[in-house]
């Protein structure tokens, strides 16, 4: 494994950092399988919590890096690597996790905590998100939440509740931009993630094909149906998973 965590940025090839994935990877079931005992210390990882938690930060931009190449450039060696995600999610950290945080920040801003002690809360919260694996896939927008909307609330305002609003809008706002690039109707693809949500199951070459306001050339059908599922999954990834507890919220 590379000797401080920023050595991560310095592999290079594919190989290296294969490398230091399962090495990593070994390391995070090592720690899961000691945390079960009460007399777990980072200790007896030889390293101490903080360092682990910016490994696993460069960890997770390796599997970022690969979600996010091109089709035509995703065939290699990190991308066959299995990176167990379901390794390091912890469920206590989720996005209502994250909107009690950014309403005691809220607060604080009211009681008038000082300017310093405000920035350093929020630093903590935005270096929270970015680490925690199952917010990854919303950390743009959570980001977005707290720099552009969280600073304009009023003190009447909820931050759960203004929060949905601002959810909704941004998710009606990749539907519709996915739609745009792909020319499709926006009613078919707000079925799609329904029935998705619903069975689990990925939508059918011939349901995505029709939702095309026209229809595709025979050559091209494979690429846009791959394209548009996996945009498709990456919505629902971003706006829909794991946000049910939000509508408990009083």
């Amino acid at each position: 494994m590379a000797t401080i965590p920023n050595d991560v940025n310095k592999l290079i090839s594919e190989d290296e950092q294969v490398e230091f994935v399962k090495a990593f990877r070994n390391l995070i079931r090592l720690q899961n399988v000691s945390k079960s005992f009460t007399e777990f210390s980072f200790s007896d990882l030889n390293l101490d919590e903080q360092t682990f938690e910016d490994y696993k930060s460069k960890y997770l931009d390796i599997y970022d890096r690969t979600r996010s190449k091109p089709d035509e450039e995703k065939e290699s060696l990190v991308e066959e690597v299995d990176f167990e995600l379901e390794l390091i999610q912890r469920d206590e950290i989720n996005v209502a996790y994250i909107l009690k945080l950014l309403a005691n920040l809220q607060r604080d801003q009211q009681a008038d905590v000082t300017s310093e002690e405000y920035q350093s809360q929020k630093a903590s919260i935005l270096q929270l998100i970015g680490k925690e694996a199952q917010l990854r896939s919303k950390r743009d927008l959570l980001e977005k939440f707290i720099e552009e909307r969280l600073p304009t609330l009023e003190p009447q305002e909820k931050v759960e509740t203004v929060f949905q609003d601002f959810w909704t809008q941004e998710r009606v706002e990749a539907i519709q931009q996915l739609c745009i690039e792909e020319n499709l109707k926006v009613e078919a693809i707000n079925q799609m993630i329904t029935d998705y949500k619903f069975s689990g199951k990925e939508p059918l070459r011939e349901t995505v094909l029709s939702a095309c306001n026209e229809k595709p050339k025979l050559l091209e059908r494979k690429k846009i149906f791959a394209r548009v599922v996996s945009k498709l999954l990456d919505i629902i990834n971003k706006f829909d998973d794991a946000l049910g507890e939000l509508g408990e919220e009083e």
